[in-house]
């Protein structure tokens, strides 16, 4: 099961504290057959030029990071390339994670998605809505396979191995009444683990989950992006997350005294954080390009 823990006020309480000292992010492909107006890959690195699943196994295994998550563009539309990648470092590492929004293929090659899944830990599902043509809309997806119906059969095989993350947009999951109808929705068809997301770099789009719920939490830059909020929708057999952003990943969030008190104490403590990525081209730089 995927895990998120509370934290209290630090200077290395989130990931890009490098609180998480044994993650490694792998961009593994630019490619994508979705065209998202809110994804955060847009404003990164152009397509760096993929290298062989080899150099991109020993890339990993230099970094000796033991808690690996494939992201994109779309990691699964390359599914062999990722099934060869994840057979050479699954002996070397603790926990492997896949980030996808079910591309067409997956539903196509059931048996090669089947032989990923039972080599992964976690595999995190996007949703922009639990309507079809609704998330398919929000994806400007190319192709509009009914990718909800596809979920239930993944969740009903693999119930431990499948974390939603529910994305809060403005036009699709953006009002209280929206977002406990998706996450009844989703405990209706068995799925035990939900992450609520607020949008990063994508101020059009972003949606506060504690405006749209009338609650207030400890500043997420300060006190942890992550937090377990299962009491708040008392849905048996799922337990919910959220992951909120602070005000340096959207301008609609605002800066409060304890975090710029952060801010110095980083400064003046000169706080080197480690966030090592391997791109698609088999190098590894100290953040995002």
């Amino acid at each position: 099961m995927c895990k998120d823990s509370n934290k209290k006020f630090s200077t290395n309480v989130n990931f890009c504290d490098g609180a998480q000292s044994k993650g490694l992010n792998v961009r593994f492909t630019k490619s994508c057959d979705n065209d998202c107006l809110f994804c955060i890959d847009k404003l990164g690195a152009k397509d760096l030029g993929e290298k062989s699943t080899s150099e991109m196994v020993e890339s990993t295994l230099k970094s000796g990071r033991k808690e690996i998550l494939i992201l994109g563009g779309e990691p699964m539309l390359r599914l062999q390339r990722v099934k060869d990648y994840i057979v050479g470092i699954r002996k070397h590492v603790e926990k492997i994670y896949i980030t996808t929004s079910l591309p067409w293929n997956m539903q196509q090659d059931v048996e090669l998605t089947s032989e990923v899944m039972e080599l992964i830990d976690c595999l995190n599902v996007s949703l922009q809505s639990t309507d079809n043509q609704e998330n398919n809309k929000a994806l400007r997806a190319s192709n509009k396979y009914d990718r909800i119906e596809f979920l239930q059969t993944l969740i009903q095989k693999y119930p431990n191995k499948i974390r939603i993350n529910l994305n809060l947009i403005s036009g699709f999951i953006d009002t209280a009444d929206k977002l406990r109808e998706a996450l009844g929705f989703l405990n209706k068809i068995g799925c035990t683990d939900v992450k609520i997301v607020e949008m990063q770099d994508a101020t059009p789009f972003y949606v506060s989950f504690e405006k749209i719920m009338n609650v207030k939490f400890p500043s997420a830059y300060s006190y942890g992006c992550h937090q377990d909020i299962s009491a708040h929708f008392p849905l048996k057999g799922t337990k919910v997350l959220l992951k909120r952003s602070c005000f340096v990943m959207s301008e609609k969030v605002k800066a409060k005294p304890i975090d710029l008190f952060k801010v110095l104490l980083k400064f003046f403590k000169r706080v080197k954080v480690e966030n090592p990525i391997v791109y698609e081209n088999a190098c590894v730089y100290n953040g995002w390009l």
